[in-house]
């Protein structure tokens, strides 16, 4: 028997008797479930080599997106300035170096994830948190053989633990980059909608086959394997006519890639979410509400997944 429990929303549970909710978050009231059916093993980078892209932000809300229809998540924030850990509920200067990818880098052993609750009474998801000492790892990584492939080798395990595991990568090409990009099944790019985007995308794309090409020559991935999973616009403004240009070239973009939803520029409940550290949905309106269903959709459609079998559990959490 699968004993693998997790925290969902009453949303995607249809007889909620005799069980007793472990909190609530926005609109959502979670529940404690089993899940009867095997875990999928998925591991992609949140990846982006231009600083605000909405990397962080995407990967802490598909991260909920996914937690909340009941799939056994892991995060780990591979980015130094460690901002998804913040906004995780976790303070950076009070993780130490151990709990970071750096025990990873130095002992080549994963450190125990944390758990991330947003005040539920049981996780709704796990971390490897990060912090600036996290940074040192770039000198490490280097000079050990194979350093590049340190977290694919450990992240095996995790597989078998997880249905979906996301890697938030550093905005910037260098061995950490490497590490995230190197260590799964492949990318989801976040793109902001400007010209700058637009312009750093090319790049992206050809460090990306840089990134297949060896994963394909070590037989890791299949040369028909698609790399780059999804491409993510960001910080849309349809108002402006740079974003209206980027919105073109993403959209013709999107015949040689899969393409996302388009994630609309809205300051107000994003920045209200990294202060109270709190998924954006909390704070939705009824169309970011949508928008972030839509990235959930694509993304279950992408990858093929199918919902997961749960049986909710009829006690409360100790």
């Amino acid at each position: 028997m699968n004993e693998v429990m997790v925290a969902v929303s009453g949303e995607f549970i249809e007889d909620k008797a005799g069980a007793e909710p472990i909190g609530r978050l926005g609109k959502d009231t979670f529940h404690l479930a089993r899940r009867a059916d095997p875990l999928r093993g998925l591991v992609l980078a949140v990846w982006s080599h231009a600083g605000g892209s909405g990397k962080s932000t995407l990967t802490r809300d598909l991260a909920y997106e996914m937690a909340r229809r009941g799939y056994k998540v892991l995060v780990i924030d591979a980015d130094p300035q460690a901002n998804l850990t913040s906004w995780l509920g976790y303070n950076p200067v009070e993780i130490q170096k151990e709990q970071t990818l750096l025990r990873l880098v130095q002992e080549e052993s994963l450190p125990d994830p944390l758990p991330v609750t947003f005040g539920l009474e049981a996780p709704l998801f796990d971390l490897v948190p990060a912090n600036t000492y996290l940074a040192l790892a770039e000198i490490h990584i280097p000079s050990k053989p194979s350093g590049m492939f340190l977290l694919r080798g450990h992240l095996r395990a995790h597989r078998e633990r997880y249905d979906l595991i996301l890697i938030d990568s550093p905005p910037y090409l260098g061995a950490l980059a490497g590490l995230a990009a190197l260590a799964g099944d492949g990318l989801i790019v976040p793109v902001e909608t400007s010209v700058k985007g637009t312009q750093a995308l090319s790049v992206a794309v050809d460090v990306s086959l840089e990134y297949k090409r060896t994963l394909v020559n070590l037989g890791f991935l299949s040369p028909k394997a698609e790399y780059v999973h999804l491409l993510i616009p960001t910080r849309y403004d349809p108002r402006t006519s740079q974003d209206k240009e980027a919105h073109a070239a993403l959209t013709e973009m999107g015949t040689v890639f899969p393409l996302g939803p388009f994630m609309t520029y809205r300051p107000g409940p994003y920045k209200t979410a990294m202060t109270e550290r709190v998924p954006v949905r909390t704070l939705a309106d009824a169309r970011l509400v949508a928008e972030l269903d839509a990235l959930a959709e694509a993304f279950l459609s992408r990858e093929g997944l199918t919902p997961p079998a749960l049986v909710l559990l009829e006690r409360e959490v100790a």
